[in-house]
């Protein structure tokens, strides 16, 4: 009833482990699989020893591919001249090649964004629930996330908003009194502290010394802070008050 779709790079070391992923979920009854290989280059100019090459290499990387992922049914991606970031970027990408060069047209702009409270509206419509924005440092989750805040708030909405950031992040963010609004923030040790102690003392409970340990093992491992965070920003109550 599933299709996996394999994806790999066509290379050689990419394939060999798209290949080992197909042979285990096989085994594991994932029979029906596809084979996507994304950013094969086409159409290399002969005059482009670098281009040459990496054509070459990639050639020789896809006839050479292990018997049984050669076997699968199989889709290629061409490799873009432009990253396809953006709405009209992505709908080109199946379009046949073109030749880039100096003198080919510029990729297609991306869509002009919308304007804040269209996204605000979606939101409010779904009615109570958790908003989190994500991303890298200093792409603006923090602004974005306030401006959504106090759109709600100034819309009669009891919003809360939280942070794993330090508190005055947040508070000069949103520098001045807003109704119905409250400012958090979670302190991503403490949560992590609380959680590891909770299953230590649900899961744990009756196993043996040596599985006690391997699960306390386990439960320092990094992406158990991460696992405690997102349940503190499901839970209002692992949130500590920062004032207004």
């Amino acid at each position: 009833m599933t299709t996996l779709v394999l994806v790999s790079r066509p290379e050689h070391s990419a394939l060999a482990e798209a290949a080992r992923a197909s042979r285990e979920l096989r085994s594991a009854g994932m029979t029906s699989q596809m084979l996507l290989v994304n950013g094969v280059l086409e159409n290399a100019c002969s005059d482009d020893a670098i281009a040459a090459a990496f054509a070459t290499r990639q050639d020789d990387a896809l006839a050479t591919m292990p018997a049984d992922l050669g076997a699968l049914t199989r889709a290629d991606v061409a490799l873009a001249a432009q990253p396809p970031i953006g709405a009209a970027a992505l709908s080109v990408v199946f379009a046949p090649p073109s030749v880039s060069g100096p003198d080919s047209p510029p990729a297609p702009a991306d869509t002009p964004p919308r304007p804040l409270h269209m996204l605000v509206d979606e939101i409010e419509a779904a009615g109570p629930g958790v908003v989190m924005t994500m991303g890298k440092g200093g792409v603006g989750k923090t602004t974005i996330a306030a401006a959504i805040a106090v759109e709600l708030a100034h819309r009669g909405h009891d919003t809360l908003l939280t942070t794993t950031d330090p508190a005055a992040h947040l508070l000069t963010t949103v520098d001045d009194v807003v109704d119905r609004l409250e400012i958090s923030r979670i302190d991503p040790a403490a949560v992590t502290d609380t959680y590891r102690a909770d299953v230590l003392a649900t899961a744990g409970r009756g196993l043996d010394p040596a599985a006690l340990a391997v699960l306390d093992e386990d439960l320092r491992s990094p992406c158990t802070e991460e696992i405690a965070v997102f349940r503190a920003f499901s839970d209002p109550s692992h949130t500590a008050p920062t004032g207004s």
